[in-house]
């Protein structure tokens, strides 16, 4: 078994992709915490393998499986994603001694001291190289299901893997116990998530600066970075709400959502904000005093750490690894499902004006143990790799 040279160089592989938005985010949350100490390379690893990219073959290279992903998961074409997952997830198995050959040679080139994934999929691959060549892996789920992380993962012998877990919930554990992982390769570090949403902020400083109304109730709608067209469906029952509030609406960079909104005729007791794709979401989440958004992790466990009440998006099918995140909102009390859009106007209503239910679903939220990610990621990684 050849080892690699590793007494000088302390470059940090981080295997990521831009299918949706979780995984850049929190690849961008790795390269700011570790980069004073370390050398990260983010590395697109579907971009590094696209010639074994079926999608590009199917579409004559005008797609690759990522850019399908994002171009359909605007629109909820659940099913199509679905079955697009399931054709990677068995393609990627059939090509697994290739893709673990490429992968092999890569690694040694570039010669890495540690080695993180934040990606699905492919892991019991990496885990085959890491192993091989001896070099720590680091696995960070950036869903709360991890079920596609830890996929053919089973009674791991490799002492230097570990698994970064968001929270220490039981019913996470269950799937690493399902696969007979043992705790030794198991931490909890905390979400993913960029330094804003660690830090406390001051909500009254914050609506002066942004011009929000400061006597008004925040509602907040994100359907993720891309945005997608239920944020007009959702728009559209929201200013049918009885009582004065300010509305953030967040298009991400779904520009026809804006200027379709731009139209709507808003109720004199309603003030609006129609927000682009921003760096500031941290901001906007501690004005808000309650969060409607789609079940993606990202946006979950954003809102849980700046302590606000959440709404999932429910109208139609879910993603089946988005599944989780609405029945651990609901199992701890955390939020809701929407299930109907007729449904929007009197659950807001009712949360909104009975005060004690509203606290009721923060005091919760604020019960949840949530971790430091920054610290927890330096000391876990120095432990691994001394500077």
């Amino acid at each position: 078994m050849k080892k690699l040279d590793t007494t000088t160089n302390k470059k940090i592989i981080v295997f990521t992709s831009s299918g949706g938005g979780g995984h850049t985010s929190a690849t961008s949350a790795l390269e700011n915490y570790l980069h004073e100490q370390y050398e990260i390379k983010a590395v697109h690893i579907f971009k590094l393998l696209q010639h074994l990219d079926p999608i590009r073959v199917i579409t004559g290279n005008k797609y690759s499986c990522e850019e399908l992903f994002n171009e359909f998961l605007p629109k909820k074409y659940i099913r199509l994603l679905t079955w697009i997952s399931r054709l990677g997830i068995e393609y990627i198995h059939r090509r697994r001694k290739r893709i673990y050959r490429e992968l092999r040679a890569y690694i040694m080139e570039e010669q890495p001291v540690l080695i993180i994934s934040v990606i699905p999929v492919m892991n019991y691959i990496i885990l085959d190289v890491a192993q091989e060549l001896n070099i720590p892996f680091l696995l960070i789920p950036t869903d709360l299901d991890i079920t596609l992380y830890i996929q053919r993962i089973y009674n791991p012998t490799y002492k230097q893997f570990y698994i970064g877990l968001s929270f220490n919930d039981k019913d996470i554990l269950k799937l690493i116990k399902k696969n007979h992982i043992a705790s030794e390769h198991i931490v909890v570090l905390s979400a993913p998530l960029k330094i804003d949403f660690f830090e406390h902020q001051n909500k009254n400083i914050l609506k002066q600066q942004y011009n929000i109304p400061p006597d008004k109730p925040v509602i907040m709608l994100l359907m993720g970075s891309r945005g997608s067209y239920e944020t007009e469906k959702y728009t559209r029952q929201l200013l049918n709400l009885p009582f004065p509030a300010h509305l953030l609406i967040c298009i991400g960079k779904n520009i026809k959502s804006k200027i379709a909104i731009s139209h709507f005729k808003v109720p004199s007791h309603i003030t609006l904000s129609i927000i682009e794709f921003t760096e500031h979401i941290a901001d906007y989440m501690a004005m808000s005093d309650l969060l409607i958004s789609k079940s993606g992790t990202q946006s979950v466990c954003e809102a849980l750490y700046k302590n606000i009440p959440l709404f999932l998006d429910a109208t139609s099918r879910v993603l089946p690894w988005e599944k989780f995140n609405l029945n651990f909102i609901k199992k701890h009390h955390f939020g809701e499902g929407i299930k109907r859009y007729n449904q929007i106007v009197p659950l807001i209503t009712s949360v909104i004006q009975n005060t004690h239910m509203l606290m009721l679903y923060k005091h919760h939220i604020k019960q949840l143990d949530k971790k430091n990610f920054s610290k927890e990621l330096l000391i876990l990684v120095k432990k691994i790799v001394p500077c």
